[in-house]
């Protein structure tokens, strides 16, 4: 990614976390999704995505968006556990 597309997901990316701490989901959701638009390989944005849509009930979309996050950040422990509770939740 150039330093140009790299700047943009970050801009996104932190907007995205700001509406989330700022309790506008909706926002929030769609600027993470956006953020992947922009990277598809951005674990976080995976990652977070992952969390609406396991709160939405969605969960083979979720599965997929933690699955992604944690191949592409696999020295992350957060996503790692994450996932495994997921899988746990899903008797799996």
């Amino acid at each position: 990614m150039g330093r140009e597309m790299a700047a943009k997901y970050r801009y996104f990316y932190i907007e995205a976390a700001r509406q989330f701490n700022s309790e506008h989901f909706t926002e929030a959701f769609d600027l993470y999704r956006h953020c992947l638009q922009i990277d598809s390989c951005a674990a976080e944005a995976h990652f977070a995505v992952a969390r609406f849509y396991h709160a939405l009930k969605q969960d083979s979309v979720a599965r997929y968006h933690y699955e992604k996050a944690a191949e592409l950040d696999m020295q992350n422990g957060e996503y790692l556990e994450t996932l495994g509770q997921f899988y746990l939740q899903q008797n799996e």
